[in-house]
């Protein structure tokens, strides 16, 4: 009875953030409109367009003052019921409610924002960020399954009896829109920014959607690959699927896993698999130095979030077994890179993963050039000298000099 509750209670409270994020994305579309493209004495497409277009010959030949919202209503309605006649009544609850918050937010934002130059920038540049405005608002509209109405019902209906693309029928229809201002008193140059701001506007809803629905396939390979599966379906609700995978040295079967993600999840998959990594760090740091303090997660989280520090971390068979960090910065004397904190575990060393992994960093710091790669060795660190002399490193004659900042 409880998962039952928590269930229902997880639909409430995601149906109410989609009602929210609705609400905000209407009236970021709207500001657009009475913000930017009004004041500019233009127009663009969609419904909100031709309101203007009819806004604007009312008030020119018959001296009638209507608010663009409550156009913006008629028109949908209209189109609403003519939909309902032609396509059948199935138009969600989600859209009717966008055009009604539209409507809404449209008035009140024209009652609110001065009819002038309200953000006193050129004309063109209003149009523009208007496009972006706009483009936003809707973007964020779609990603919650809400629609503004207009031309997408218009739309709908034609193809009805046409087979005709629905991103062609909407772009003939704005054009037709944008064409008609001419006839209302409207410029050249204002038809002319409207194409512009259709553009724009269509270029930042593609930018966004795109961008939400980009995924990344990560592959994990860990000995505790049944503990990182279990807590990916359980605490994720990503599906997994495990991979045949064949050690690279030792030929030995091992499991790799394989996960399907938004962009914007890949960092809470990796939390899975950084608690594992931190102790592996602290494994390899005990092994390197005996002065050194454990690492903590968030430790861990400011390394991986730095622009100037990758972590490098070399396996065998799912484990692994070695790490190197390179730094990099930049001063009056040019670039600098330094190797830092390079130690293969005991038990692997001898097989040349040292090697693999110092040549992979200086192949990495290539993209630096050009670049003074750096780095320090006890001299009693017999082997790790002769390897880095043998890479290509040479010895400097200089004195290193620490400092302590407790």
């Amino acid at each position: 009875m409880s998962s039952i509750k928590k269930t229902k209670s997880a639909g409430i409270i995601t149906l109410l953030k989609e009602y929210v994020l609705m609400t905000l994305g209407m009236c970021i579309y709207s500001f657009g409109w009475i913000g930017c493209v009004l004041p500019a004495k233009s127009t663009s497409g969609a419904a909100s367009g031709l309101a203007i277009v009819i806004s604007t010959a009312l008030e020119n030949y018959a001296g009638i003052d209507i608010k663009i919202g409550t156009i913006v209503l008629f028109i949908n309605v209209v189109l609403l019921i003519a939909a309902g006649f032609i396509l059948g009544w199935n138009f969600g609850i989600k859209t009717i409610y966008c055009i009604l918050v539209l409507s809404l937010s449209m008035n009140v934002w024209q009652g609110i924002i001065p009819a002038d130059d309200f953000l006193h920038i050129d004309r063109l540049l209003s149009m523009i960020v208007g496009g972006v405005i706009t483009g936003f608002g809707t973007a964020l509209t779609l990603m919650q399954g809400g629609s503004a109405g207009g031309t997408d019902i218009m739309a709908m209906i034609i193809n009805k009896f046409r087979s005709i693309s629905y991103g062609r029928v909407i772009f003939v229809l704005d054009l037709l829109i944008i064409a008609s201002s001419l006839t209302v008193g409207f410029t050249i140059d204002a038809a002319i920014y409207g194409y512009i701001m259709t553009l724009v506007f269509g270029y930042t809803v593609d930018i966004i959607l795109a961008g939400n629905k980009q995924s990344s396939q990560v592959f994990i390979i860990s000995p505790e690959y049944r503990e990182i599966t279990r807590l990916l379906n359980s605490e994720l609700g990503r599906g997994v699927t495990l991979l045949e995978a064949e050690g690279g040295y030792t030929h030995n079967q091992t499991k790799m896993i394989m996960v399907v993600c938004n962009n914007r999840e890949t960092p809470k998959v990796m939390k899975f698999v950084e608690p594992r990594l931190v102790e592996f760090v602290n494994r390899m740091l005990s092994q390197l130095t005996s002065d050194f303090h454990p690492m903590q997660e968030s430790d861990l989280e400011r390394l991986l979030d730095s622009e100037s520090s990758q972590l490098y971390v070399i396996s065998v068979d799912g484990e692994s077994v070695g790490m190197l960090t390179l730094c990099h910065y930049y001063a009056p004397t040019g670039c600098k890179a330094w190797v830092e904190d390079v130690v293969v575990d005991s038990a692997y060393r001898g097989l040349g993963l040292g090697r693999r992994l110092i040549e992979h960093a200086l192949s990495q710091a290539q993209e630096l050039s050009p670049c003074s790669v750096m780095l320090t060795s006890r001299p009693s660190r017999i082997e790790a000298n002769q390897l880095y002399q043998k890479v290509g490193f040479e010895p400097r004659q200089t004195n290193v000099y620490r400092y302590k900042i407790k």
